[in-house]
Parts: C-alpha cells; sequence; structure tokens
C-alpha cells in the first residue's frame, strides 16, 4: 500500500504542505510551502511571530524510482523583534537542509558516501597497481 504523497512529506517537516505535484517518468517535482507560525532567530535565537515576506528555494532530493525527485520550497523570511540582535531580518531554517544548500542532507550524505567509496576503491587499485 502506498503513502499519499502528502505524508510522504510530512516525513520531512510537518509543517510541508503539499501544493503542487507533477509526475514524468524521469522526474518527480512538488511545490510545497513550509506553514509555520513562527521561526527562530539563527543569531540571538529570539522566537518570532512576525513575518517579513516569502521567498522560493528550489532543492534536490533523494531519488524515488529511479526519478530525480526536485522541491520548490515557499518559505518565510521574519523579523527579529529583539533589539539587541544585529539581525533585523532572518531566513527559516528547516532541520532537514542546510540554509545556503540546494540538496537535502540526505542526499548530500549518499553523495559523499558514493565519492568517498568511489576514491577510496581507485585510491586501493592504484596502490595495488603500483607495487607489482
Amino acid at each position: 500500500m502506498s503513502m499519499p504523497m502528502a505524508e510522504v512529506l510530512s516525513h520531512l517537516d510537518e509543517n510541508l504542505h503539499l501544493l503542487y505535484q507533477e509526475q514524468t517518468e524521469e522526474h518527480l517535482f512538488f511545490i510545497v510551502e513550509v506553514r509555520s507560525s513562527s521561526a527562530c532567530c539563527p543569531s540571538c535565537h529570539y522566537i518570532s511571530h512576525r513575518a517579513h515576506s516569502r521567498y522560493c528555494r528550489n532543492v534536490d532530493d533523494l531519488p524515488v524510482s529511479d526519478r530525480h525527485v526536485h522541491l520548490q520550497v515557499l518559505l518565510h523570511k521574519w523579523f527579529c523583534d529583539d533589539s539587541d540582535c544585529p539581525v533585523k531580518v532572518f531566513t527559516e531554517r528547516l532541520v532537514w537542509l542546510h540554509s545556503y544548500k540546494r540538496k537535502t542532507y540526505r542526499l548530500e550524505n549518499i553523495i559523499e558516501k558514493i565519492a568517498f567509496s568511489t576514491n577510496c576503491l581507485t585510491a586501493e587499485k592504484d596502490a595495488y597497481s603500483r607495487q607489482s
């Protein structure tokens, strides 16, 4: 039994809401929005309830059934109302995504594992061929 896509996305973040989805033989494309009523300032950790604006991030996630997964994530920018904080406006942070990257943590981890294992095997083969 397959899960509805909204339920699958909720495993990434409970505040994600699916707005649109498109599926082709090669791609899965989703537009999602983060529905949060507050956010924590990354500088002073003040909890802000005052949204500034919204912006869109393009993010890649792990492939599903040999299909590339691409997300457009609609996020908020927030005001920091702490008068002692040097940051006046900050972007919403997500636990499954670096604030400045375009790949989810889990996709980054898989890419690193593949890159490190490939490089180690190549280095090992190279080392053995030099000994002969």
